[in-house]
């Protein structure tokens, strides 16, 4: 979507603005120590985190499906995603594994209430329970 004012063209010129907002931070950070000649131990850590707003403004004059209110899509989302991860490699062992490894994965997500286009949608009341979040 996002038609702005900018992208409006004939035959059917329309205003349907978007503003979404996203912050994101992470970092991965990978290590490896020789254990010896043979063997290497290779530790890793990652963090991904994510802040999301997405709001569609009312369009003044497009009547009941742009307005009267702000549609709130995503209000606050926040992600979080955290993992370690430790795997040790061998070479030239001629009956071991190559390599073992195992990884501990933490994520979690949170948002604030949406809010609907207009409390009460005779036309579309489908697409009023689908935009509405969990509370």
């Amino acid at each position: 979507m996002n038609i702005g004012r900018d992208k409006s063209t004939f035959p059917m010129p329309m205003w349907m603005p978007m503003n979404t907002h996203g912050r994101d931070l992470g970092y991965t950070v990978k290590l490896d120590l020789p254990l010896s000649t043979r063997h290497t131990l290779q530790v890793g850590n990652e963090l991904h985190r994510l802040v999301l707003d997405d709001t569609w403004p009312a369009v003044p004059g497009k009547g009941p499906m742009m307005g009267p209110n702000t549609f709130v899509n995503i209000n606050d989302g926040r992600r979080i995603r955290l993992g370690t991860s430790p795997r040790y490699r061998a070479s030239g062992v001629p009956n071991g594994p190559p390599s073992s490894a195992c990884a501990t994965i933490r994520s979690g997500r949170t948002s604030a209430p949406c809010r609907g286009i207009r409390a009460c949608m005779r036309l579309m009341p489908t697409i009023q329970r689908i935009a509405s979040c969990p509370r």
